[in-house]
């Protein structure tokens, strides 16, 4: 999740309150689900116990996102250590903290990742008045922080090398099981007796210390599902993994949904009958054999960073020398899934630019035609878009050069699956085209034995592509009304002013006024109550 850097201040209502962004609708739900509340001495006493100090000389709030606010703590010894305070929207500590605390051990004692160590952590609110973790401080810059010198592709070349080597590392270390990784006495006496790794494991370290227990994925735990009585884990088969979260939206949505306004597209049924058709289709696939085959090394149950942006790269930061890394931070829900539906390709070095063509092939992206006769200032874009699109695909023909990672690239149906595994647990607040969209894709690669499960007839696929071309056709239009008003898909608005807040709703008036929603297939995209608005106020982040 990205993290927006925050002033210090004298008040100490800052230190609790969110205060580097602002949102353009339901600010003041989104406000609440991101206060916190503890002692803040009682945070500086840990602090200073957990490394001989005596007392502390700073305490900032330096950054904040959707899930944590995050505190600089100096102290007497010249040291500087990090203090991580869960939002309430974050999941059950008990489960979230303990297995993030534990994750990071593992990554960093077993398999030697460049890995903050953890000082002093604690799940519970009794010492502070809040969960916390405390950590060292790695020194260096955000990869963020960093590209703002927009480095050349070349001085990409290390830190790539060493992203790449951290995540097949992980590939190595086969789990038994599905789930979130803690410390062995964080699990239940039953999940204690059972082996941390899967006999055929290269990586065998750490196995008196850890065990796979509940994932901590917010799809299990967000809104009124923290407390119902779900599966979350953890599961020994990948398709009893890739249904929980189907299971666990489909008990939902049979307690609690009710009326949202959400995007309908083709003014579809949505009532929770339709909605829990498409989970019950998508169920019956999975459970098919070779669809997820057990035991499988592609299937097998690894650990990564599912959200590995610039933000959460800590590199060098002096631009003299060489991009390195230095730490890769904010494991919070990290989960052991199956190792194909890992993202392959980090979002820090995914090109997103439009200004430079990536071949298809094994070479390197080039400048574009015309590109001398650009002004000066597009020139510089363009160089910096090349550096970016050379360092994806580099990655890219890593990946293909590695064994393992090119299989599980090569996965006939792996791309459906990922996508139908987010779609199922996101189904009601998002609607359910994009699980029925994927759910087409998978049918029409069905082989023709054994029966496709997923039952749509042909009539069926060709609306299917229809209508979702609608919703892509209203995603274009909801963007460029997001690139205006420069927020974010649930309104918010980093580090604006009050002035820009009162501009930006202004504006957002007069262009719902004038919005039409039969041409657009869609209401106006700022409103209270929005998908990504309202549902983030219960988990959906």
């Amino acid at each position: 999740m990205v993290f927006h850097r925050t002033s210090s201040s004298s008040l100490c209502s800052s230190h609790f309150e969110h205060t580097s962004s602002r949102w353009l609708s339901d600010e003041a739900a989104h406000m609440s689900a991101r206060r916190v509340s503890f002692n803040v001495d009682a945070l500086k006493n840990a602090a200073c116990e957990a490394t001989q100090a005596t007392r502390c000389t700073s305490f900032t709030k330096i950054a904040e996102g959707y899930f944590n606010k995050i505190y600089s703590i100096g102290l007497d010894t010249g040291a500087e250590v990090i203090a991580r305070i869960p939002h309430p929207i974050a999941g059950p500590p008990r489960y979230v903290i303990a297995s993030e605390v534990a994750t990071m051990d593992y990554l960093r004692t077993v398999l030697h990742l460049l890995v903050p160590r953890v000082l002093s952590w604690s799940a519970s609110s009794d010492r502070i008045g809040s969960a916390y973790i405390i950590m060292e401080k790695v020194e260096g810059s955000t990869l963020k922080a960093r590209t703002q010198s927009r480095p050349p592709a070349h001085e990409l070349r290390s830190l790539l090398v060493s992203v790449f080597n951290s995540e097949s590392k992980c590939l190595q270390a086969a789990f038994l099981q599905y789930g979130s990784l803690y410390y062995k006495e964080d699990v239940s006496p039953e999940l204690q007796k059972l082996p941390l790794y899967a006999d055929h494991s290269p990586i065998k370290d750490g196995s008196d210390r850890f065990r796979v227990g509940p994932s901590t994925q917010r799809s299990f735990w967000c809104g009124e599902r923290e407390s119902m009585e779900l599966d979350r884990g953890p599961w020994r088969l990948p398709e009893d993994f890739l249904a929980a979260a189907a299971r666990s939206e489909t008990a939902w949505i049979n307690a609690y949904a009710r009326p949202r306004v959400y995007v309908d597209y083709a003014h579809t049924d949505d009532l929770p009958a339709a909605h829990i058709d498409m989970l019950e289709r998508y169920i019956r696939a999975v459970k098919v054999p070779g669809v997820a085959p057990a035991h499988h090394p592609l299937f097998r149950p690894t650990i990564w960073h599912s959200d590995l942006h610039m933000s959460n790269i800590i590199t060098t930061s002096n631009n003299d020398c060489p991009v390195e890394l230095r730490g890769l931070i904010d494991w919070q829900h990290a989960c052991i899934m199956p190792a194909c539906l890992h993202p392959q390709t980090p979002a820090a070095f995914t090109y997103l630019g439009d200004h430079i063509t990536i071949p298809d092939d094994a070479t390197l992206p080039m400048l574009p035609d015309g590109y001398d006769s650009l002004p000066p200032s597009v020139r510089s874009e363009v160089d910096w878009e090349l550096s970016l699109a050379t360092a994806s695909k580099a990655y890219a023909i890593a990946l293909e050069r590695h064994s393992l990672r090119s299989r599980i690239m090569r996965v006939p149906h792996r791309e459906a699956l990922e996508a139908l595994y987010t779609a199922a647990g996101e189904c009601w607040d998002q609607g359910y085209l994009r699980l029925r969209f994927w759910l087409g894709k998978l049918q029409a690669g069905w082989p023709v034995t054994p029966v496709c499960p997923i039952g749509f007839s042909d009539e069926e696929l060709d609306d299917i592509s229809r209508v979702y071309s609608l919703k892509l056709s209203y995603e274009m239009e909801r963007l460029a009304v997001m690139e205006e008003l420069g927020c974010g898909d649930d309104g918010e608005m980093p580090g604006a002013t009050q002035t820009e807040v009162d501009a930006a709703r202004a504006w957002c008036a007069e262009a719902a006024a004038k919005w039409d929603e039969v041409f657009y297939e869609g209401p106006f995209p700022i409103r209270s109550g929005s998908s990504g608005s309202v549902a983030t106020i219960v988990g959906r982040v």
